[in-house]
């Protein structure tokens, strides 16, 4: 194999870039739109959904996530209120259907890096914070009004 070799001082320097490219600052507020997810079973928490969600800094700036959103946990109640799923979590039914193509806002935060099995360090990476409320609730349709137009 023939290669290019590099100096520490680049590695560094590749380093920093890929940070400030991939890991945004903590406590950042944004926009989020969910891509995909998918209803889990874990024996030990219960059900949960595994969802994959865009979080945008702009139009043109974004990040992939993986939330895994436990049932029983405060942090899908604040995910149901931003993306305006109360009524199905009262009523305990949410499904994978429900939230795929929801958005709202959101806060990042930074999962630190674990330890890696060769004795190195995997990086820090963003995670969901938290999930805000929107300050005016979320409209729905009339139900006296329909898409049927009679010409």
């Amino acid at each position: 194999m023939q290669f290019t070799p590099k100096t520490k001082d680049q590695f560094e320097q590749e380093e920093k870039e890929r940070r400030e490219k991939y890991l945004w600052p903590a406590d950042t507020r944004c926009k989020f739109e969910v891509l995909y997810g998918v209803k889990e079973k874990d024996g030990n928490y219960g059900p949960y959904f595994q969802a994959d969600i865009r979080v945008f800094k702009d139009a043109n700036t974004w990040l992939d996530l993986r939330e895994f959103l436990a049932h029983d946990s405060g942090k899908f109640f604040s995910f149901c209120e931003a993306t305006g799923l109360s009524d199905r979590y009262q009523a305990g039914q949410v499904d994978t259907f429900d939230i795929e193509g929801k958005s709202g806002e959101c806060v990042l935060g930074i999962k630190k890096g674990k330890d890696a099995p060769d004795g190195g360090k995997y990086p820090d990476k963003n995670n969901i914070k938290e999930y805000i409320k929107p300050a005016a609730p979320i409209l729905k349709g009339d139900p006296e009004l329909n898409d049927s137009i009679d010409f």
